[in-house]
């Protein structure tokens, strides 16, 4: 079988055959970057489990100090539900940023869709993010709480989290080629993201008596309507709202655009990393 490799391809769709061609390789980077990740520590796992514990900490007592309606077993709950989806998306959001700059070597050297790349360090960051959830189960299950009946809606805003973090990150690794100073613009970016999403905080503490404006611009923020849509899922505390679907758009719009920009890149990255 012969391949041709014509660097003038206009197309900007997905090539997904070319995806399910290249899915070891897929694999072998995702287990590669695990095995980096944690090569010669002690500690190994371990750090997995603290950075969520970590958050999950800090947002509950600073939730405890913002929120006075709410048993100590919601505040926990409420917390622990919006620090697994903001693990998974500022992993992806910083790690997928970098990830054609880290492999510039092998992008020179050998073809393969660059788009592997992006896409490995989003399946690498759903372990922290299983692991955050697995800590977020077992707390209910200790508890005794009984989560809402609106949990299976959950797995729409998971989704919705790792359409986001993706589509930022496929914006972020192309821009990154370009403009390197994009590469270190995203741990900031994420510490910003943090602070405008609802993590610490309920939405309804910023948008509560604003104008239906504001409130159009604040769920443009993915993460806003996700973490927000998973709380009421799980706890079952607030209604659903219509703004939700705004950031779930939000969310596809930046994937779509994002892999349309990092398809017109990807003809020039080996000559620009």
């Amino acid at each position: 079988m012969k391949t041709i490799i014509d660097a003038r391809d206009s197309r900007l769709i997905l090539n997904l055959k070319e995806l399910i061609v290249y899915r070891d390789m897929l694999m072998t980077l995702t287990r590669r970057d695990f095995k980096v990740r944690y090569a010669q520590s002690y500690l190994g796992m371990l750090w997995v489990l603290a950075q969520p514990l970590v958050n999950i900490i800090f947002a509950y007592v600073i939730l405890g100090a913002i929120s006075t309606d709410m048993t100590q077993e919601v505040k926990l709950v409420y917390s622990s539900s919006a620090v697994a989806l903001w693990t998974y998306f500022s992993f992806v959001f910083e790690q997928s940023g970098g990830s054609i700059i880290a492999s510039q070597q092998m992008v020179k050297k050998i073809y393969f869709p660059r788009l592997i790349l992006p896409i490995s360090k989003a399946l690498l960051g759903l372990v922290d993010f299983f692991v955050a959830l697995m800590i977020l189960i077992i707390m209910v299950l200790i508890m005794g709480y009984v989560p809402s009946s609106n949990s299976l809606f959950g797995v729409i805003f998971i989704l919705i989290t790792m359409i986001a973090a993706l589509g930022i990150g496929l914006w972020i690794s192309a821009l990154s080629i370009r403009f390197r100073d994009f590469k270190y613009a995203s741990p900031f970016l994420v510490r910003v993201g943090y602070m405008v999403s609802p993590v610490i905080y309920s939405s309804a503490s910023i948008t509560d008596g604003m104008s239906e404006t504001f409130k159009f611009i604040y769920f443009l923020n993915p993460m806003a309507g996700a973490i927000e849509g998973f709380r009421w899922s799980i706890t079952g505390i607030g209604e659903f709202s219509n703004m939700y679907f705004l950031s779930g758009i939000t969310g596809v719009v930046l994937l779509l655009s994002g892999l349309i920009y990092f398809k017109r890149v990807e003809r020039k990255m080996a000559d620009l990393v």
